[in-house]
């Protein structure tokens, strides 16, 4: 998303006792995914992004198997595209504004499930 909405998701996940890698947009978190250097559990995306979107993000998750779980998050009416990705049950997706409950509750769902 935006950076002040990166740093505010960041500051509340930290607040949470989460270790947070940030990305601008998803091309960049790709990248982070690519490297390996850390483990990666969970990929918490907004779905509306410069350059590469959250859907865009997932496809290639997904293509190139990389084992990591996904949220996605969005101020905009779902899409066709992402109804059907929540009826397959392959990802998590959050309404914005989401309150750091409704985050936190959400994370601990997904962290403990298996991985699509």
């Amino acid at each position: 998303d935006n950076e002040s909405a990166r740093e505010a998701m960041q500051q509340g996940l930290e607040a949470l006792k989460y270790h947070v890698l940030t990305a601008s947009d998803g091309r960049v978190a790709l990248s982070l995914l690519r490297q390996a250097a850390v483990r990666v559990d969970l990929v918490l995306s907004d779905l509306v992004m410069p350059d590469m979107g959250g859907l865009d993000l997932y496809r290639i998750i997904q293509a190139e198997a990389i084992q990591v779980k996904m949220i996605l998050m969005t101020g905009y009416p779902l899409e066709e595209e992402g109804r059907e990705l929540l009826k397959q049950g392959n990802v998590t997706w959050l309404q914005k504004p989401v309150s750091l409950e409704q985050l936190a509750r959400a994370l601990q769902d997904v962290l403990v499930s298996p991985v699509p």
